[in-house]
């Protein structure tokens, strides 16, 4: 039966070769929210400039020591891969604390600098640093064609905070976030990435500003990537930005988590395909005859005599989107909306195995593939599969109310009042926004 079943999809397959079929980009489907599927993956980014890139670099007190002589130089190493692996040649460097300044020697001189603090001493204030004025530079001072990169430890700090109840010190850091974000994130989008590195020397806690200890061990910090939508569907598309979007690859790197308003003007939209002589196959069907590349719409779709069951193939392009593999290929992370039940069996990598003759044209620039299952079609019907937008629980393991034992054995792996900054950030986009997800994929189903 599955022999003869797959000599009858070759034939399908290669009628639909001829007639022409749909796909995620080919017929530009609608997702749901006005959004093109696909429309980001039509753009040749080889003939766009590159992205003009302002490099944010906080020079408080409680940062110095992650550039420490006694240090593994985890921190710099860090910085210059970044650096490096951008293209173009009018970036910016600027240094901040109290304000916002333009490092005055230059990225190149920058990047072979020895001690990156100590060229940098004398400039603004490091007691303490104003998120406030940073965080409205990055919204609204990176324009069309741009990106900001902070690197930071997050750590909220203003100029009296001795005596302060440290609840009103995280009410006014959410507050000051949240308000800040207000409107301004429907076009932005920001990338949070945690780090690790190596720290040697004075940390200075909430209740002591003034009188650092000293700290030999591991801390947090953390890279802030914000641009324009426009500008972010240049960075996950764009192969010029292939290794600088790649946080995973750098030494030091823990977790990420993107904040994006979804339904204005998307990120992401994916390129997709049915395949239709994989052996993960199950069931009968035949592809819906639209015009385009790929197959988004399948017809005379009828279980299989065998197990009862529809299992499909889906190609999907999940390149660039600047999350884990772990959140991508899990399929708890992703919402089904249907009129029958179809569940997510499985999302794995693409292999070369996949890349058949009868499959290369539907696999296309896929990078993985996800297996469906349905029960039984009871009727023709749209199907939407969304990627969920879910506030991260790496965000609060990572947050701590009180830094000021060292002796703790979280002390090296959390950050002073982290959640309630991301949090505040987290509600100005859900207050543009109240669809959590990242992008849909629009499918049909035909009895």
């Amino acid at each position: 039966m599955k022999i003869m079943y797959r000599y009858i999809a070759g034939l399908m397959l290669a009628t639909a070769l001829v007639t022409g079929l749909t796909s995620c980009s080919g017929r530009h489907a609608r997702d749901g929210r006005g959004t093109v599927a696909g429309e980001s993956s039509m753009v040749d980014y080889t003939k766009k400039k590159p992205l003009r890139v302002k490099f944010y670099l906080e020079r408080s007190g409680s940062m110095i020591a992650y550039d420490s002589p006694r240090g593994d130089g985890s921190f710099k190493a860090a910085i210059v891969t970044m650096l490096n692996n951008l293209p173009g040649k009018h970036n910016r460097l600027f240094v901040v604390n109290d304000g916002i300044y333009p490092y005055p020697k230059g990225i190149d001189q920058f990047v072979s600098d020895g001690n990156i603090f100590g060229t940098t001493k004398g400039i603004g204030n490091p007691s303490y640093t104003d998120f406030k004025k940073i965080f409205d530079n990055l919204l609204n001072k990176t324009g069309q064609g741009e990106l900001s990169v902070l690197v930071t430890d997050m750590i909220y700090s203003v100029k009296t905070m001795v005596g302060v109840n440290p609840q009103k010190i995280f009410a006014d850091a959410q507050g000051m976030v949240s308000s800040v974000f207000k409107e301004n994130v429907k076009d932005k989008s920001l990338l949070v990435v945690q780090m690790q590195g190596s720290y040697n020397g004075p940390y200075y806690a909430y209740d002591a500003p003034a009188k650092g200890w000293n700290y030999d061990g591991k801390r947090p910090y953390y890279i802030l990537v914000c641009g324009t939508n426009g500008s972010f569907r240049q960075l996950s598309q764009d192969e010029r930005y292939a290794k600088f979007r790649d946080f995973e690859a750098m030494g030091g790197f823990q977790n990420e988590m993107l904040f994006t308003a979804y339904g204005h003007d998307n990120v992401f939209a994916p390129y997709c395909s049915f395949l239709m002589a994989t052996k993960e196959i199950q069931g009968r069907f035949k592809p819906g005859r639209e015009g385009g590349n790929g197959i988004t719409k399948l017809v005379d779709m009828r279980p299989d005599r065998e197990t009862g069951k529809l299992r499909l193939a889906l190609a999907v392009d999940l390149a660039g989107m600047m999350m884990s593999e772990t959140y991508l290929q899990d399929p708890k992370n992703y919402r089904v909306a249907s009129d029958d039940q179809v569940t997510i069996r499985e999302i794995r990598k693409v292999t070369e195995r996949d890349r058949t003759p009868a499959e290369k044209k539907y696999i296309g620039q896929a990078t993985h593939i996800m297996i469906l299952e349905i029960d039984e079609i009871h009727h023709h019907q749209n199907v939407e599969i969304s990627l969920k937008k879910a506030f991260p629980n790496w965000i609060a393991s990572s947050s701590t109310d009180d830094d000021t034992n060292r002796q703790s054995g979280l002390f090296g792996k959390q950050t002073f009042g982290l959640k309630y900054l991301l949090k505040g950030i987290d509600e100005a986009y859900t207050r543009v926004s109240d669809q959590p997800y990242y992008f849909t994929l629009s499918l049909r189903f035909e009895k």
